[in-house]
Formats: structure tokens, C-alpha cells, sequence
């Protein structure tokens, strides 16, 4: 693993039927791979990052403070559908944006949806626009406030979410693509995903707009390489 490469999009144990990821476990497999800093992007919660703070200063490791949002275009406007959640990762870039990150965590749960029997927090875009300030912004997963659009095949309204990001967030935006192809089918949660499809619009976007194209795994496991050769050995 090259020393250069931090991971953006990782999930612990705190985010609730999504992670089995320890925090301790972490850090701790951040220094066994030889990287410098680590996020935490938990879903829809900030719990895990006092967990992290000591977990940074006893491996070294940096703590990159963040959030997965649940994303709908306007929780005002009762004509639009704000049931169909989309994603999108903040990180806190400075200690102005930890504060934004705090205020948008408080207001999504001000503003959350049950259903499925979870709880959903949510923002939009009157609220990205108006906390803006200190944050970086990456597009998260095929699920994602992107993702979704483009593998609904509607990239016209994609390019210009796109644009609009770019408009808030500027050099502070990335689009997040992943080293995989995956493939699903539409269920409770969110449409159709095609990993290898979004990849390749989002670099294209990328190329477009003038926005940073970078690679992450959605870490929701930690698996041991000795485990994995016993297993192959078996």
C-alpha cells in the first residue's frame, strides 16, 4: 500500500447494521498499511469520532473527520419526493468545517425520515449551501447524490447536480469512484447500481468540470491476510 493513499469512505461500528469495523481496528490496520491519516465517514452519525481521537493519538495516525449524509434535493418543498435518499461524504477540513459538520449533523436528525424500520437523517441543498464553509465534498458510492442519477440514466440531471456542487464546494470537491463492479438490483433502499457505470461517467464529469477524480473503498470489514491464506489453504 503506497504511504500517499488515505481512504475516504470508511465506516465503524457506529454506523448501525452497515459496519462491523472497531475503531481501534481502524487505526490500527491504517498503521499496518503504512498510511498517515484515516477518515471516518459513518453513516448518518458522528458518534465514533471521540472514539477516534484517541484512537489517533495512540497509532499516529490522523483522524479526517467526517460524515455520510442521507441527501434529498428540498425538505421544504412537499411536491418533491425526499423519501428516495441519495448520499454524499463530508470531511471537515479545518476547525470551521468540523463546525459546519456538527451543525448539518444536528440538523439532519432536526429533519430525519423512518423508514424500514431506521431512522434517516437528512440535508439538501439549502443546507449544503448555507455550511459550506471549511468542508470537502465527495460524491460517496453508486448510491450515492450522483450515483443514483446515473444509473438511473439520467445524466443530464446528474451533470448539472454536478455543476451545482462544484458551484458550492469548488477545489473542495471530489468524485469518488470504486475498484469494483458491482451490480445490483433496485430495492427499499435505492435504484439500480452499477459501480463500472458511475465510474465512468463520473470521470468523465471529472474531465468536464474540472473536479478531482479519486479512488476509495467503502471499508466495512477488516480482514487479516494470514486469515485469508488459511482459508485458501483449507
Amino acid at each position: 500500500m503506497t504511504d500517499n493513499f488515505v481512504n475516504l469512505h470508511n465506516y465503524t461500528h457506529y454506523s448501525f447494521y452497515q459496519s462491523l469495523v472497531g475503531v481501534d481496528g481502524l487505526f490500527d490496520k491504517a498503521k499496518e498499511l503504512g498510511q498517515k491519516s484515516i477518515s471516518i465517514t459513518d453513516g448518518g452519525s458522528m458518534f465514533a469520532l471521540h472514539d477516534g481521537l484517541k484512537a489517533s493519538k495512540k497509532t499516529g495516525i490522523k483522524l479526517i473527520a467526517g460524515c455520510e449524509f442521507n441527501f434529498v434535493d428540498d425538505l421544504q418543498d412537499p411536491n418533491v419526493d425526499n423519501q428516495r435518499i441519495r448520499h454524499l461524504i463530508l470531511l471537515a477540513k479545518n476547525h470551521t468545517g468540523y463546525k459546519n459538520l456538527l451543525k448539518l449533523h444536528r440538523y439532519a436528525h432536526d429533519y430525519n425520515l423512518l423508514a424500514y424500520g431506521r431512522v434517516f437523517p437528512r440535508i439538501d441543498w439549502k443546507m449544503l449551501f448555507d455550511y459550506s464553509e471549511g468542508l470537502i465534498c465527495t460524491t460517496s458510492s453508486s448510491t450515492g447524490i450522483l450515483g443514483q442519477l446515473i444509473n438511473t440514466r439520467n445524466n443530464e440531471k446528474a451533470f448539472k447536480q454536478a455543476k451545482r456542487l462544484k458551484d458550492i464546494f469548488g477545489d473542495n470537491l471530489g468524485f469518488e469512484i470504486q475498484p469494483h463492479g458491482l451490480r445490483r438490483q433496485a430495492n427499499g433502499y435505492s435504484d439500480y447500481v452499477d459501480q463500472i457505470l458511475t465510474n465512468n461517467t463520473l470521470i468523465k464529469f471529472g474531465k468536464e468540470l474540472g473536479v478531482k477524480v479519486f479512488p476509495a473503498s467503502e471499508v466495512r470489514y477488516l480482514v487479516d491476510v494470514c486469515l485469508i491464506l488459511l482459508l485458501l489453504n483449507q
